[in-house]
């Protein structure tokens, strides 16, 4: 379904964008998806309206993701303290997960 194909495309751009450290390179990915997506008989036409709809639903977005995401790798706490380290993070608004 044509829904299914939207949704590919969109994946594949966000994938292009998150793999990309600064705006010139997340230009060349962006580029090298339209390339990839043209070869493929898609049109540019509908690449360019997917892309603004993709960046519509990212400006209207009330809550942004940082920029910047740091993972730290500590061992078995206990859950009191995994507690107490999520209260912290999240009154200082650091994104934390816990695994």
């Amino acid at each position: 379904p044509t829904s299914v194909k939207e949704h590919t495309i969109v994946n594949m751009y966000k994938t292009a964008d998150s793999v990309s450290s600064n705006d010139t390179n997340k230009q060349h990915s962006e580029k090298m998806v339209d390339e990839l997506l043209q070869n493929n008989g898609y049109s540019s036409r509908v690449l360019e309206r997917i892309k603004k709809r993709k960046s519509n639903k990212q400006r209207k977005s009330s809550n942004p993701r940082p920029t910047t995401v740091a993972t730290l790798k500590i061992p078995f706490l206990s859950d009191q303290c995994t507690a107490q380290i999520k209260r912290a993070a999240e009154q200082l608004h650091i994104p934390v997960s816990s695994v």
